[in-house]
């Protein structure tokens, strides 16, 4: 299948077509959003992404990142750059997702300062640029188990 839109979905072999969520909703391979304007930090970032066993989706601003949320797409994590051009920029798209997507984990990017505190970053984490990717590797990792046992805190829904 050829990929559309303004993102492609890609995993180790090339594009991919979309993948239905399970029934449970548990997904074996999770899926990154990477939104980051710098197609060569946004390459690097996705290459590497890939060949740690994520599946990724790739865009280039917040525009084609909200059409990848309307799109139905399933987002597992959301990698943004904070400096982004266009009407929104990376805090007004984390904003959205928290608006849009409340549960959904947000990491933060950014090679310029930021004011840091939980009223300015609507973020989960935040990561300084330039960072390695073995550090950003890591933040993926706890957001993931964070997710995973925030969801198994949730209570079971009593049966009817």
């Amino acid at each position: 299948m050829e990929p559309s839109g303004p993102w492609c979905r890609f995993d180790r072999n090339g594009p991919i077509a979309p993948r239905p969520a399970s029934p449970e909703g548990n997904l074996s391979q999770p899926i990154i959003l990477v939104v980051e304007d710098e197609i060569l930090i946004r390459a690097a970032v996705a290459e590497y992404l890939r060949k740690s066993g994520y599946t990724v989706v790739e865009a280039a601003d917040a525009t084609e990142a909200i059409a990848v949320f309307v799109s139905g797409e399933p987002i597992d994590i959301v990698i943004c750059d904070v400096n982004m051009p266009g009407t929104m920029d990376g805090l007004g798209l984390a904003r959205w997702i928290k608006r849009h997507r409340c549960a959904l984990p947000v990491l933060l990017t950014s090679g310029r300062r930021v004011a840091l505190s939980a009223n300015k970053i609507p973020a989960d984490f935040f990561l300084a640029k330039p960072y390695r990717l073995g550090e950003l590797a890591e933040r993926l990792k706890l957001m993931l188990a964070s997710r995973d046992s925030a969801a198994d805190d949730r209570p079971e829904p009593e049966p009817r």
